[in-house]
């Protein structure tokens, strides 16, 4: 589903908060059944972009969603990119259920279903270095003010040990716990009107793109 059906939504949630308690929850439970016509793997990226849009000022906390961006090995597609005068935030969002298990140098980690079915997946952590490395290049900034953060969303339990960046909630007081300044006011807004420049166009059209060349880069649908 394209951000132009799940701004809407989100935007909504946002609203609830600044209406009487009865239109409050009728926005809620209006939300709650749009949230059902949201295609499973979108659900994950949508619960973050609420817990952003609802829980961190925009003014301080600048935030980007699906950031495609074009690289000579093809194209790399970011869930959530926050940018503030702490530095910029990566975000991998990851709607899975049952045990997780991995390790943060294991290349594949394991999904273990009540059922007992299991399933291999990507490491994120992996995953999402190719994200904060592509934004590096992309931006020309340091090392320091890049921040890779993975975020399971749903019913998973994380089974292993796994560093502090790697976590099912809390992720917002995980960005609100960095507090050393590496960029100006200026610098934030100047991070942010590149991306938006230099990103593709959000939408369907991008997300096939995107697909096809991660076929061709991998032969499976990684990021």
């Amino acid at each position: 589903m394209s951000n132009r059906y799940l701004e809407p939504i989100v935007q909504a949630l946002g609203n609830a908060l600044h209406q009487p308690i009865l239109i409050a929850a009728l926005l809620v439970g209006v939300v709650l059944l749009c949230l059902r016509l949201v295609p499973k793997g979108k659900r994950g990226e949508l619960a973050v972009t609420a817990a952003k849009k609802l829980t961190v000022d925009g003014k301080v906390y600048r935030d980007l969603n699906n950031v495609t961006l074009a690289t000579p090995t093809g194209t790399t597609q970011i869930d959530h990119v926050i940018v503030s005068r702490q530095g910029i935030f990566v975000i991998e969002t990851k709607n899975m259920a049952g045990w997780i298990f991995g390790s943060e140098n294991q290349p594949r980690w394991t999904q273990r279903m009540g059922s007992g079915a299991t399933h291999q997946f990507q490491n994120p952590l992996h995953q999402n270095a190719r994200h904060v490395r592509v934004l590096k290049e992309f931006l020309g900034v340091p090392d320091e003010a890049l921040h890779s953060i993975v975020v399971f969303i749903g019913e998973a339990e994380l089974k292993s040990p796994l560093p502090d960046n790697v976590m099912t909630g809390g992720f917002i007081p995980y960005i609100k716990a960095e507090t050393s300044e590496v960029f100006t006011p200026d610098e934030v807004e100047d991070i942010v009107q590149r991306l938006q420049a230099g990103r593709m166009a959000p939408g369907r059209k991008t997300d096939k793109a995107h697909l096809g060349s991660l076929a061709q880069r991998h032969g499976r649908k990684q990021a």
